[in-house]
């Protein structure tokens, strides 16, 4: 029995059908009728748990439970087992597998709402009473159930086999349904009992109208040569590392537990003892920062090693935080694991509208980005940009809740001029990714060059997925430049760099390291398919090799080396820590002063405490030259993996601080 639950009576009870009728009709409600978007995974054809064309009492609990949360209830049907729950639940398609095992799936529990038992099912007009596996009557009755299933193997336990039919699933083009042929059985009189699943067979005798009796089995756990669980347990899942969704329907249930009893006695379910979950809210008083991560999923999503780095951070800030907080006001994170888009913005209303928070950290590539900007802006609540370095983000007229942790494209444009010229005059070309955020930063280039006294002599625009780049090779050695600077992302700049270096291209290559490739992964992966052009200096917002103490802190915490996902999320979660201790987190104008304010000096783990830009909510600080270790070996420890680059320079806050954004035009709405 769950901690958290008391005893309360088994019940088994025919459903009346005006409440059935009540409780499924707000499935027909308007998609987002209340706000925001409760996304429920469901089994598409498990009638009369959760139905794609029959609502069953889980759909009816989802509804229930999105009410509790102001939001609306949609679903996404699919088969509950490994493949279907990847496909949908880890896919970010939906967010809440409603009417699920406990752990299952490699899924985040709420505490259980059902226990159930498997239950003898006889026809009402035999007027058979049949309570136990011991009841010497089932020595002589014929006995329905399942092929090599828990009641076969408890039967034959006690000799009971000669009179045990066990019946073949159907296969349906739903799914294997493996309870009907036993109930039809039973129906015709072809058993004289069925044991069968409690719920299944509560649903048909609710159909049959008063033709079935149902009684629970006993003993629920039955000790043989094995312990056999003559009965299921039922809890909401959510995807790991999503504890403040988790915590957040398991408040939900308490609140409306009555309701939820109310939903599956409708439906005549047989119900073992379960007690009203405890509803443990988190102090009012609270400070409240959510954390939007996209973490690494069965599904192996691409953008997973950037959000399990930023869920790390996120940990990490939590620890250094708690040692500094005032016990009187709290000051508390809460994690959401949303892998894509539309899980963001899911993610993100529910943290401002039902979590209340004061803050949101994320935003790990540009489409995240803006989209938090904008959702951040319209509800006054502030947002840490941790990932993203568009420009277009940096308009604190069209964002001014949002501040940038991550530097812009242009500070990092900066500093690649400032360690590529050194008192030389460049004759640069740049290739950059049509129609991304790194298109813009190829005027900027030629602007910064210029000024440095080099020359733009060339660049190229590549299509976002392109992998043939010879074209463009022949244009860098017509162009006479002796200098190559990719715009690109960092898996383009790879397979760039990896053709080239079958090629006698005689330029030093400097790539644009954003916060999602700045990782250690990617340095060795640039050493391995490119060696010389791998081995050149990147310029990075930080780097594990750092003498900082926050790097050895994270990696005895973690075991992990702290890559500048990780950082930069720890830094925006300590940004809105030090608002919160200057009490104007709540307040957007008072927040904005204070963070840009040039007396204000936030510890973030760098030589010098930082604050943020006025006009664009950018952080002004130091970046770092990181060069890679040709020869490094890649080892399993955090110090073996640091140990493949170093830090060699410093590039100043003056060569970037007068790097801005560029104009929005209408607000960078996605």
């Amino acid at each position: 029995m769950h901690p958290l639950h008391s005893a309360r009576r088994p019940r088994v009870r025919r459903a009346v059908a005006g409440l059935v009728l009540v409780l499924i009709l707000p499935l027909l409600a308007p998609v987002h009728a209340n706000g925001y978007e409760l996304a429920f995974c469901a089994p598409l054809a498990a009638w009369p748990m959760s139905d794609r064309e029959r609502p069953g009492f889980d759909n009816a609990i989802a509804e229930i439970l999105a009410d509790e949360l102001g939001a609306t209830a949609t679903f996404t049907w699919t088969n509950f087992d490994t493949v279907g729950i990847r496909d949908t639940l880890h896919a970010g398609l939906c967010d809440v597998a409603i009417g699920i095992g406990e752990g299952v799936a490699n899924v985040l529990s709420t505490v259980p709402y059902l226990s159930t038992p498997y239950v003898f099912v006889t026809r009402a007009d035999r007027d058979l009473t049949i309570d136990s596996l011991d009841d010497p009557q089932l020595t002589t009755l014929t006995i329905g159930t399942y092929q090599a299933g828990i009641p076969s193997v408890a039967l034959r336990n006690r000799g009971i086999e000669a009179n045990v039919r066990e019946y073949a699933a159907l296969v349906r083009p739903t799914g294997q349904d493996d309870h009907t042929p036993i109930l039809d059985a039973v129906v015709a009189g072809e058993v004289d009992v069925g044991i069968v699943y409690g719920p299944v067979a509560a649903g048909r005798a609710l159909d049959e109208g008063g033709v079935l009796e149902l009684r629970p089995v006993t003993p629920e756990l039955d000790f043989g040569a094995t312990i056999l669980q003559l009965s299921r347990i039922w809890t909401i899942g959510v995807r790991t590392h999503d504890e403040a969704l988790r915590d957040r329907l398991n408040r939900a249930l308490a609140e409306r537990w009555d309701d939820v009893i109310a939903a599956m006695d409708a439906f005549g379910i047989p119900q073992l003892p379960l007690s009203r979950p405890v509803d443990t809210e988190v102090d009012p008083d609270a400070t409240r920062v959510g954390v939007i991560f996209p973490a690494t999923t069965p599904k192996s999503l691409p953008n997973g090693p950037v959000g399990d780095l930023a869920r790390l951070g996120a940990a990490v800030a939590e620890n250094a935080v708690a040692l500094r907080e005032d016990e009187d006001a709290p000051f508390v994170l809460l994690d959401a694991h949303a892998p894509t888009l539309a899980s963001v913005e899911r993610a993100a209303m529910r943290l401002i509208l039902v979590e209340q928070v004061d803050a949101l950290v994320g935003g790990y590539d540009g489409a995240e980005a803006t989209l938090l900007a904008r959702i951040s802006a319209e509800h006054g609540v502030a947002f840490f940009n941790a990932g993203s370095e568009d420009d277009a983000l940096r308009d604190g007229t069209c964002y001014p809740t949002t501040f940038h942790v991550a530097p812009s494209g242009r500070m990092l444009v900066a500093g690649i001029v400032a360690t590529t010229t050194d008192g030389t005059a460049p004759r640069v070309f740049a290739v950059a990714e049509r129609g991304t955020e790194t298109e813009p930063l190829v005027e900027a280039l030629a602007a910064q060059v210029v000024e440095a006294g080099g020359e733009l002599v060339g660049s190229a625009l590549v299509d976002p997925g392109q992998f043939i780049f010879f074209p463009v090779f022949d244009a860098i050695r017509a162009s006479g430049a002796d200098t190559l600077v990719l715009l690109m992302g960092p898996d383009a700049q790879e397979l760039l760099m990896g053709q080239a270096a079958s090629l006698d291209l005689d330029v030093t290559v400097a790539g644009l390291s954003t916060v999602r490739g700045q990782s250690r992964p990617y340095v060795q992966r640039y050493l391995q398919v490119a060696p010389d052009a791998g081995a050149a200096p990147r310029v990075v917002v930080w780097d594990p090799s750092v003498a900082a103490t926050i790097n050895e802190a994270f990696a005895a915490r973690t075991g992990e080396p702290m890559e500048p996902a990780a950082w930069t999320t720890y830094a925006g979660i300590v940004s809105a820590f030090a608002a919160a201790e200057a009490g104007v987190l709540h307040d957007t104008a008072g927040m904005r002063a204070y963070l840009t304010d040039a007396a204000t000096a936030i510890d973030v783990g760098k030589d010098a405490p930082v604050r943020y830009r006025a006009s664009d909510g950018q952080l002004l600080q130091e970046l770092y030259v990181m060069e890679p270790v040709p020869g490094a070996t890649w080892g399993r420890t955090a110090a073996a993996r640091t140990a493949i680059a170093n830090v060699t320079d410093v590039v100043a806050i003056a060569a970037t601080a007068a790097a801005r954004g560029g104009a929005v035009e209408g607000c960078g709405a996605p």
